[in-house]
């Protein structure tokens, strides 16, 4: 496989897209889809981990030193930026 952040920084090939999906204290997940699904589109599903899950057809798993340099190698964000994060439901 070709170098981890080229490969997801690749939107040049027009086969598919590479989405981040997750991180753990290690290691960064992300999904590959057809270029044809955007997974964060309201018409795929509601939430776009359930849409990844759901259209995956690739996991990408690389060690947070990768992922550094895939940061690196994108640059400065051409837009705003949002994290919305949901750490699960707690009830009392």
């Amino acid at each position: 496989m070709e170098d981890p952040a080229a490969y997801v920084l690749n939107d040049d090939d027009g086969n598919s897209a590479v989405t981040l999906m997750s991180l753990d204290k290690e290691e960064a997940f992300f999904c590959g889809t057809p270029s044809s699904v955007d997974v964060y589109s309201p018409k795929i599903g509601p939430f776009v981990y359930r849409n990844q899950y759901n259209e995956a057809t690739q996991l990408l798993q690389m060690p947070f030193s990768t992922f550094i340099n895939v940061g690196k190698a994108a640059g400065v964000p051409k837009s705003k930026v949002l994290l919305l994060s949901n750490t699960g439901n707690r009830f009392f």
